[in-house]
């Protein structure tokens, strides 16, 4: 998960247009702040703003409110 989520921060900002189904990683990347591991946390929060940057706030708002809610 950590190189998929490095691939996507250095390339999704290059990028003008993405296909829809870049929706779909949507809740991994949302998981992925939730890692345990640090790396993949961290990589995974240089990774929302590119996707908010193609996606839009709307969209990545929706995606959020789908997530499951865990509570300890």
């Amino acid at each position: 998960m950590l190189q998929l989520l490095g691939w996507l921060v250095d390339k999704l900002p290059s990028h003008k247009k993405l296909p829809a189904e870049f929706q779909e990683c949507v809740p991994y990347l949302y998981a992925s702040l939730e890692d345990r591991n640090p790396d993949v946390r961290k990589k995974a929060q240089e990774a929302v703003l590119p996707f908010m940057i193609h996606m839009g706030y709307e969209a990545m708002a929706r995606q959020a409110a789908k997530a499951k809610v865990v509570c300890m």
